[in-house]
């Protein structure tokens, strides 16, 4: 089991608090494409910057886009079978290696 399989999917508060530290990390959402299903892009780019989820608990790079191809897939009315959950997916995991690799070191240069 992974970090990520016990984070609420339908929890209000949960949300709320996603938002928050989006915002506080400046998240712009979903980069480079529509906002759609914009609560998965603020949560994995909070997973990607801080290496951990919401609650605490250590994320691989792995771990964090499982995340967030499955909040897409049970928010679309296609669940697992979602193209667009498989596209972004797919998206992330061909791009942004560069992205976490770099919040690792950074993370690892500060005292």
């Amino acid at each position: 089991m992974s970090p990520t399989d016990t984070l609420p999917l339908t929890c209000a508060v949960y949300w709320r608090r996603v938002r928050m530290i989006a915002e506080l990390l400046h998240s712009d959402g979903c980069t480079h494409v529509l906002d759609i299903y914009k609560e998965s892009c603020l949560e994995h780019d909070v997973h990607y910057r801080l290496g951990r989820t919401i609650n605490g608990a250590v994320l691989t790079r792995g771990d964090a886009d499982r995340r967030f191809r499955q909040v897409i897939q049970q928010l679309s009315p296609f669940k697992k079978a979602s193209p667009f959950a498989w596209w972004r997916w797919m998206f992330v995991r061909l791009g942004g290696g560069s992205t976490w690799n770099r919040y690792r070191e950074q993370e690892a240069s500060q005292p």
